[in-house]
């Protein structure tokens, strides 16, 4: 079974090839040719739906990674709520009287 992240991939890649050709279309056109201007209106509507997909797409990266961390510490219940975000990832060292250890 793919993640439903996986899902959101196939999609992202068409919305940048969309970007990619309209502005190459763009630049190939004369710029007093009629199509220019709903060109340019397809272009900013494409990479405005790919910017908020791209940003939906790490929320729900960032959400999933709290999900993952929330199950492993243990007495921690309200990790993952509105607004909250991961802001750091990696290993931390505990100093305790036997010196520093890793965690």
């Amino acid at each position: 079974h793919l993640p439903l992240l996986e899902f959101f991939n196939r999609p992202m890649q068409r919305m940048v090839h969309y970007k990619l050709l309209l502005d190459r279309l763009i630049k190939a056109y004369d710029p007093s040719h009629s199509d220019v201007e709903n060109l340019k209106a397809a272009l900013l509507s494409v990479s405005d739906a790919a910017d908020y997909t791209n940003r939906q797409c790490k929320l729900a990266e960032n959400e999933k990674k709290l999900v993952e961390l929330q199950r492993e510490l243990s007495g921690i219940e309200n990790l993952v709520k509105k607004g909250r975000y991961l802001v750091r990832e990696g290993r931390l060292l505990k100093v305790g009287r036997n010196g520093p250890r890793q965690r």
